[in-house]
């Protein structure tokens, strides 16, 4: 006599008549997301594929088949400057979710993908149903930033416009102001003048460098050649 758990079937499933000595198979088919756990009973045989064949039948007996629920793998990577937690491979049943934390390092930004599917809610990244092996593959790419460094009035910047930058990077730019003018004051992205040089800090987010050139209040060429003519006096 055949029977089936809960998740799955047997075929035939109704009793059979069989000669003594004799053997006879049933189909096993269990349901999408299961897998033939055990076959039990009296009647005793072998499980190939999903089909059970009886040992030589000797007297009544029964078959029952047994289904449990697939668990499948999911396996994390991290690819470049951060990290995946947990990071080792889950085991998760049929059906059911996983969730990572995924943290990139200061200056980098997570971008997951993988064979899992999912969504990233800031660092947590929550798998779609799984319904077999699968991966989740977090890669860090590094931030841009945008450094503004327009042209001045009455001098020049150099480089000058839109700048694009890494995370972390320096930029100097050259100060060179008009005849009978002078760099007045520079701020912006954290930087130091050295003499008509700017050097910024490490970029660690978009800035605009701001320079002002004003007039020189003493241009001293100017007197240069009453003070050589008073000399040549004396």
């Amino acid at each position: 006599m055949p029977s089936a758990g809960i998740n799955g079937s047997i075929s035939p499933s109704i009793s059979q008549t069989v000669n003594h000595g004799a053997t006879t198979s049933f189909s096993i088919n269990p349901d999408i997301g299961y897998h033939v756990s055990n076959v039990t009973g009296t009647c005793n045989g072998s499980l190939s594929g999903n089909t059970f064949t009886t040992n030589p039948v000797t007297s009544n007996c029964t078959v029952n088949a047994v289904f449990a629920l697939n668990a499948y793998t999911v396996s994390p990577f991290a690819v470049g400057d951060g990290s995946i937690a947990p990071p080792a491979p889950q085991t998760i049943n049929h059906g059911s979710t996983t969730t990572f934390t995924v943290t990139p390092d200061e200056g980098y930004t997570s971008f997951v993908g993988g064979t899992c599917g999912g969504i990233l809610n800031v660092t947590t990244y929550t798998t779609n149903t799984i319904t077999g092996d699968c991966t989740v593959i977090a890669n860090f790419g590094i931030n841009m930033y945008l450094v503004n460094a327009p042209e001045g009035q009455h001098g020049t910047i150099a480089p000058y416009g839109e700048i694009f930058v890494n995370h972390g990077e320096i930029l100097t730019f050259t100060l060179t102001p008009d005849d009978d003018y002078k760099i007045s004051d520079v701020t912006g992205c954290d930087g130091t003048l050295t003499e008509n040089v700017y050097t910024t800090d490490d970029i660690t987010g978009s800035c605009e460098i701001t320079v002002t050139f004003a007039k020189d209040s003493f241009p001293w060429t100017m007197f240069l050649p009453a003070i050589i003519s008073v000399q040549q006096h004396y």
